[in-house]
């Protein structure tokens, strides 16, 4: 009894031992994908234009992209606001991340 006991356990053990690994190994790639998006870091100055029927709204503001959570995300926080009254603002975070899953799925349209 006691032989099969420590059979499972190190059944158990090694099966979690093999689980670990394949997620370093997930987290590791998830790092060198968003890696490949390292020239958007920093503080970016942005124009947008929107246009409407007979004219062109301009809103000015910035976009401050960052590594966060151990590098495996991008944080985008914009802001935009109307550049004839900057009063009224939009803001918002976009989180950008790679999936390792998809590494080497063929695309399909």
């Amino acid at each position: 009894m006691k032989k099969t006991s420590l059979y499972i356990v190190a059944l158990v053990l090694s099966a979690f031992i093999i689980e670990c690994t394949a997620l370093e190994d997930e987290h590791q790639k998830s790092i060198d994908g968003v890696a490949k998006l390292a020239p958007l870091v920093g503080k970016w100055h942005a124009i947008a234009r929107f246009h409407d029927k007979d004219r062109i709204i301009e809103n000015v503001g910035t976009y401050t992209i960052a590594y966060v959570l151990d590098h495996t995300y991008l944080q985008w926080e914009v802001e935009l606001h109307n550049k004839d009254n900057p009063k009224q603002s939009q803001s918002w975070v976009i989180f950008t991340t790679f999936n390792p899953v998809t590494l080497g799925q063929p695309r399909t349209m």
